[in-house]
C-alpha cells in the first residue's frame, strides 16, 4: 500500500513538473522575444529613463534568476 501511495505522489509531482516546464516555456519565449525586439536597432537605449550602457540595461532586467535556476540543478 505504501508503494502505491509513494508512486501516486511521485506521479503527481511529475505531472506538476511537466505543467510548470510547459508554462515556463511560454514565459521564457515571451521574455526572449521582448529582449530581442529591444536589442534590435538599439531600442534598449530609449526605454525607461534611457540607457547608454548595455550592461546597465541588462542588470535592470534581473536575468540572475535564470542563471541561479540553471546552476542550482
Amino acid at each position: 500500500m505504501d508503494e502505491l501511495i509513494e508512486k501516486a505522489d511521485g506521479n503527481i509531482y511529475y505531472g506538476r513538473l511537466l505543467e510548470s516546464v510547459h508554462i515556463t516555456g511560454y514565459t521564457a519565449e515571451r521574455a526572449c522575444k521582448s529582449l530581442e525586439y529591444l536589442l534590435e536597432d538599439d531600442r534598449w537605449k530609449r526605454v525607461g529613463e534611457g540607457f547608454e550602457d548595455i550592461d546597465v540595461f541588462q542588470e535592470s532586467i534581473n536575468l540572475k534568476q535564470f542563471k541561479i535556476a540553471v546552476e542550482r540543478y
